[in-house]
């Protein structure tokens, strides 16, 4: 008789430090300020690949800053800051520079998901030129993936765009040409829903049960709009 109270104290007790816990991160969440967020996607940059192998050059995956904060886009500023160019997303890429400068592309892209390589022709790369109030330019280029992991259960996929030259308007070259290291790229998400405790900002394969749970979150955020 004695062991069967045990057990119910503890089972008891286990539940209240579960509502608890539950209770406490709810209202951490709340703290935080966002307490609705759908999930929202992007695809970063994760390594690059030598010999097969993904070389994260030094960095955990799990990154946290000098703020004490996860930073999921340090080896997108490791590229930046080394080739000078920026992935918007899947189809954007510009300059990683103080001002928008060109860039020359000398090569077709080459787009590896799931095993299946894609071509991408150098010609279909669309130049975008927007011109400011103030006289300065910006350039970005947009590129017609086959497929947009955004959009699609994928979570990441092989770019390789060769070489590329960096130049101005007036053909001078900023930054000569080189090639672009082939670069693996990964699906993140950021979500909040504080009445669920959920919060959550890191790379899709580590979210809990994976994108299939994310699907089914997008459902709830939908039907409760």
């Amino acid at each position: 008789m004695k062991s069967k109270i045990k057990y119910l104290i503890f089972f008891l007790i286990s539940i209240l430090l579960l509502n608890s816990c539950s209770t406490l991160r709810k209202i951490y969440i709340r703290l935080g300020g966002t307490t609705f967020a759908p999930p929202r996607y992007e695809a970063l940059v994760y390594g690059i690949v030598e010999n097969d192998k993904v070389n994260r050059m030094g960095l955990s995956k799990i990154y946290v800053d000098k703020m004490y904060e996860i930073n999921m886009h340090k080896m997108e500023h490791i590229i930046g800051e080394k080739y000078k160019i920026r992935f918007n997303s899947p189809t954007e890429i510009e300059t990683y520079t103080e001002q928008s400068y060109y860039i020359k592309f000398y090569d077709d892209f080459k787009m590896t998901i799931n095993g299946k390589e894609y071509t991408i022709p150098k010609e279909k790369i669309e130049e975008k030129e927007n011109k400011w109030n103030d006289g300065s330019i910006t350039v970005k280029y947009k590129c017609p993936v086959p497929v947009n992991i955004l959009k699609t259960d994928d979570n990441e996929y092989i770019l390789d765009i060769g070489e590329i030259e960096i130049v101005d308007k007036t053909g001078k070259i900023i930054k000569p040409k080189e090639k672009i290291p082939t670069l693996l790229f990964k699906k993140t998400v950021y979500v909040v829903l504080a009445d669920k405790g959920i919060k959550y900002d890191g790379w899709v394969e580590d979210y809990p049960e994976g994108i299939k749970a994310l699907r089914e979150l997008e459902k709830y955020f939908k039907s409760v709009k």
